[in-house]
């Protein structure tokens, strides 16, 4: 049985890390806007290869699973996407950076047979619309995420394996619906402003 005082440390440390961890999730991502730029001009998304801006080499398929949801995630907003290269009027260009992109894994469990999703993942992807017609930045979007112990979340790609390393997947999918969500409501302005 635990003494009052070591019940009310584990309890406020239990808040503490709920508060770190659970909220770190849920931040928004930072959005700016040129605004001079109307998106009522831009009827389509071209989505290129999420390029890797980290500084060091990376999983293998982590770019490619990467790219792949922000696809997903954009066709589930209804996004129109297009892999035209010929047209340039109308086209937005979503340039992708994975920025920082962190798994950690505690010294305990390394040294235990522990369940997976014991760990933590970090993932800030940098992501810049640009109007192809003129290659000119009308937006940028930086969105964080945290995916924390118990967390795991598998994500299909190469075939047979997944990403699925202590929240990684879980954490890439996430950052990939922030960022469609971002590109969501700006698109969504094309409809009010073409309205006279």
């Amino acid at each position: 049985m635990l003494s009052r005082t070591a019940f009310m440390a584990l309890l406020y440390s239990s808040i503490a890390c709920l508060a770190l961890f659970g909220c770190a999730a849920k931040v928004k991502p930072v959005v700016w806007v040129d605004r001079e730029v109307s998106f009522a001009d831009f009827r389509a998304l071209e989505v290129l290869p999420v390029f890797n801006a980290t500084g060091r080499s990376l999983e293998d398929g982590i770019l490619p699973s990467l790219t792949a949801l922000l696809l997903e995630q954009f066709e589930a907003k209804n996004l129109p996407i297009t892999n035209a290269p010929e047209i340039t009027s109308g086209i937005l260009v979503v340039r992708s950076e994975l920025v920082v992109y962190e798994t950690y894994l505690p010294v305990a469990v390394l040294r235990s047979t522990g369940p997976a999703g014991w760990g933590e993942a970090k993932c800030t992807l940098r992501t810049r619309l640009v109007d192809k017609s003129r290659n000119r930045a009308v937006a940028e979007i930086v969105a964080v995420k945290v995916a924390s112990a118990g967390s795991v979340h598998e994500i299909p790609f190469g075939g047979a394996s997944t990403v699925n390393t202590w929240g990684s997947g879980k954490v890439l999918k996430d950052v990939a619906i922030a960022v469609a969500e971002e590109v969501a409501a700006l698109m969504a302005t094309r409809e009010h402003e073409a309205i006279p």
